[in-house]
């Protein structure tokens, strides 16, 4: 692979992945200049104070020759109008990706054709600027989508750079990704938020690793995720229900208190986990 580097890069929605992915260009060298745009000041100043950027910026400068939407899909809109007419590649890191059709279709041609669906399997339950990581996506996976008119030499370079800060690139379609993360992404968020709601503060001292494991998800941005729930409703809603028939399977079992079939079921899992 060619050695990647570009001039200009502009970062739409400097939080957490925004700032990982200005930490890890920063660090390797590949981009002359870096610009971030955002509606929190404070995110823009922490940017430029921390070196994490080298400029803060209103408007995607029209020399930028990659452009990073990392702000939420509900925004997309919006800034897509603003920066049209643009020539550079886009890509976004949005955790859904079929609604993204009718954000990109207000654009031109051209630029639709030059935006890359992309989403990185990499992150946290914490957000903002602070919390950027320069190796988040080392040995991490993104998961890139391109529709039916993407640009191939647009999708390369959205690859390289992916490929340049660690991480490995799988081309899929947006539907087999929306399916595939409700079911490993969305579906334990969304458990972890429903556990929380019945857990009495108090327990907390009388609490170990399991607990930890499994509520540290139910500490992430209340918005974002209701967000990601309301955008991937019809593929959550069919994980939920499957995960609803194995619950109430496994309930079964215990009212019956049927060892034998119990031992099975949890061999099974131990299984999935470990196979």
């Amino acid at each position: 692979m060619p050695n990647f580097r570009v001039k200009k890069l502009a970062i739409v929605g400097l939080g957490m992945i925004g700032a990982s992915i200005a930490k890890a260009v920063k660090k390797k060298l590949l981009a002359d200049r870096i610009v971030a745009i955002d509606r929190s000041i404070e995110h823009l100043r922490y940017g430029v104070d921390q070196g994490l950027i080298d400029e803060q910026v209103d408007r995607v400068p029209k020399d930028a020759e990659l452009v990073a939407f990392c702000a939420p899909i509900a925004s997309f809109g919006e800034i897509i109008e603003s920066v049209e007419p643009h020539s550079g590649v886009f890509f976004d890191v949005a955790s859904v990706k079929t609604p993204l059709t009718e954000a990109l279709s207000r654009m031109s041609k051209g630029s639709m054709a030059r935006f890359v669906p992309c989403h990185p399997i990499a992150g946290s339950e914490k957000t903002g600027p602070e919390n950027g990581q320069e190796r988040l996506f080392e040995n991490s996976l993104v998961a890139i989508t391109p529709l039916a008119f993407t640009d191939k030499d647009a999708v390369a370079k959205v690859e390289q750079l992916w490929s340049a800060i660690g991480a490995k690139t799988l081309r899929m379609s947006a539907d087999e990704h929306d399916k595939a993360l409700a079911v490993t992404s969305h579906l334990p968020h969304f458990l972890s938020f429903a556990y929380m709601l019945g857990v009495d503060k108090k327990l907390e001292t009388l609490t170990g690793g399991g607990y930890r494991d499994f509520t540290r998800i139910a500490a992430a941005d209340p918005e974002l995720w209701w967000g990601i729930f309301q955008m991937n409703r019809e593929e959550l809603l069919r994980a939920l229900e499957k995960f609803r028939l194995d619950i109430d399977a496994l309930e079964e079992m215990l009212v019956a208190d049927d060892h034998e079939a119990g031992i099975r079921a949890l061999a099974d899992a131990v299984r999935r986990k470990l196979g």
